[in-house]
């Protein structure tokens, strides 16, 4: 059996500075294709974090969500699209964006 990306024993936090509630999800949350997918639709997010209860340990996993969020929904993302600040100021989106252009130039 696969170990869950959030496990029973932490919560995944988008985090949105600029109001005064974040949104939580309690593990086990399986994959981190599935944190993506809760992503699509907020807005105002800025970073996304672990908690592990056990460790007490907070984890910024804001450019490993990313990534995934790229792989599974790049498709849909260009340069003109309206994206959260957590995505565009990610390495990941820039090496999408960066890989567009490139394309567009062939």
């Amino acid at each position: 059996m696969n170990t869950p990306f959030i496990q029973a024993d932490e919560t995944v936090i988008f985090v949105d500075a600029g109001c005064d509630e974040n949104v939580a999800y309690n593990g086990p949350i399986a994959t981190i294709k599935d944190v993506a997918k809760k992503l699509e639709g907020f807005e105002g997010v800025q970073k996304v974090v672990r908690i592990n209860y056990n460790d007490r340990t907070v984890e910024d996993i804001t450019e490993e969500v990313a990534e995934a969020y790229i792989r599974y929904f790049g498709d849909k993302i260009d340069e003109d699209s309206d994206v959260d600040e957590w995505l565009l100021n990610s390495r990941a989106y820039e090496d999408h964006i960066e890989a567009l252009e490139a394309e567009a130039l062939e």
